[in-house]
């Protein structure tokens, strides 16, 4: 395998009124706060999923650490406030099932539009995280493409982009240092957290999912043909997947919003959590 592949893989391990924007808590009173875990049958495969509040839907995808219950958990709780707040476990990663599957974009986009379908799920608020936004964004033209035919995908309102994998070039490399995290005391924090609440090996899923990144990156191009109103949420200091994706993704995506998070890692929903709530009721709460 060349540089430039293995420098790709590092970096993928990486109109109307508007809701007032509510008052959230500080950083540090928000902690890991979860709903009961839900099951629910997608496909003859259990997807398991957290469910919390009422109100416009939201669905929150995570990345390749693959828990929904480490980077949601520290805003599930006060966005279900406002909103019905899904967050599923997604296929192949535990404690949903782990089939024998390719792992491709079909695969998840598929699994991701059957969970929707199952609970009902119509014009939500997509959200995706890393490589949650490879798959959000291969949703968003998925569906798109597929708003005729005998099973179309239930269609989205509404595309939000969290220091996602799209649009990536070879050049969009880790520059080394990539642990995820901008500050110290919230890295301790969150280790802490993952050492009372450890994430279950996903490994093999990964392993299979790697190779179909690389090789089927949503561009900016087709994600723009699909008109979906977008917003992209960057960390600053994010060495995973550098804040140059999101610029471009924001300068290829006409009407779109990027919001650049001071002081703030690859995750934005654990290290700046209330900024991230407070950008993200606003553009969902639309």
């Amino acid at each position: 395998m060349n540089a430039t592949a293995n420098c790709s893989r590092r970096a993928l391990l990486a109109a109307g009124l508007t809701m007032a924007a509510p008052a959230f808590a500080a950083t540090d009173d928000l902690p890991w706060n979860l709903p009961p875990l839900r099951t629910v049958d997608v496909g003859g495969q259990p997807i398991a999923y957290f469910e919390a509040g009422s109100g416009p839907p939201l669905v929150l995808v995570h990345g390749f650490s693959g828990s929904a219950s480490f980077e949601w958990g520290r805003v599930i709780g006060p966005l279900a406030k406002r909103f019905r707040v899904i967050a599923p476990y997604q296929i192949g990663f535990a404690p949903s099932a782990k089939p024998d599957l390719p792992y491709d974009a079909a695969t998840y986009v598929d699994a991701l539009g059957g969970l929707m379908r199952a609970l009902k799920v119509t014009d939500a608020t997509l959200a995706g995280e890393s490589f949650g936004g490879w798959v959000v964004g291969h949703y968003a033209v998925a569906q798109a493409e597929r708003r005729t035919g005998p099973r179309p995908l239930p269609p989205i309102a509404r595309l939000v982009i969290v220091d996602g994998a799209v649009g990536m070039r070879p050049a969009d490399h880790a520059d080394g240092s990539a642990d995820g995290f901008h500050g110290a005391a919230l890295k301790a924090k969150a280790l802490a957290w993952l050492k009372a609440s450890p994430i279950a090996d996903n490994n093999a899923t990964k392993a299979k999912t790697l190779p179909n990144m690389l090789a089927d990156m949503v561009t900016v191009e087709r994600l723009a043909a699909a008109k979906v109103p977008t917003l992209i949420f960057w960390g600053d200091d994010d060495h995973a997947i550098p804040l140059a994706v999101g610029r471009r993704i924001a300068a290829g995506l006409p009407g779109s919003r990027l919001v650049v998070v001071p002081d703030c890692g690859h995750i934005p929903p654990i290290e700046q959590p209330e900024v991230f709530m407070r950008e993200l009721t606003a553009f969902a709460g639309r």
